[in-house]
């Protein structure tokens, strides 16, 4: 997948924001949320992304950027707002900040919404217990201690009292 809004992209971006926003402007924010969203979700930028059975997925993502472009043009107006709220002799004011604090950044919700529209359903797997050499282990977990046998005609055992976490294998000889 490339830039969705490189190119003739541009101007679904440019359409909704204000007149007076440069083309330059448009095209920096362009090119920084892609490059913030790649580093959050490289699997994006892969000519294989979207899988062919999932277009939706592209558009996923297209409508997540989008977003992010607007939310840091929004941003960019230092304006603080506020609301008051009040319940018989109370009130309550709450004023929001929406400069940004850290330059433009992802937020955490955008991150999760990234990875969850790149997310692929798993499948089940196997791992190998087989140690690679022939041989038992030299040091199993954090080495030898008193709860660790490495005794070749014994089985390997580790007791992790605090987990109570047991785990076995077998060497041979």
């Amino acid at each position: 997948m490339q830039n969705p809004f490189a190119g003739e992209g541009k101007a679904e971006i440019v359409r909704r924001l204000p007149d007076d926003v440069s083309s330059d402007t448009v095209d920096d924010y362009i090119e920084d949320v892609w490059a913030r969203a790649v580093g959050v979700v490289p699997v994006i930028a892969e000519d294989e992304f979207p899988p062919a059975n999932k277009p939706e997925k592209a558009a996923a993502i297209k409508a997540i950027l989008r977003a992010i472009i607007l939310r840091w043009h929004e941003a960019q107006s230092g304006a603080a707002t506020g609301k008051t709220q009040t319940a018989g002799p109370y009130a309550q004011a709450v004023q929001l900040d929406n400069r940004p604090k850290r330059g433009y950044t992802l937020m955490p919700s955008e991150i999760v919404d990234l990875q969850r529209a790149c997310k692929t359903k798993g499948a089940m797997f196997t791992v190998s217990t087989t140690p690679e050499t022939s041989g038992p282990p030299q040091h199993f977990g954090n080495g030898p201690h008193e709860r660790t046998s490495a005794v070749p005609d014994r089985p390997i055992t580790f007791d992790n009292p605090d987990m109570e976490v047991h785990l076995n294998a077998w060497t041979t000889t």
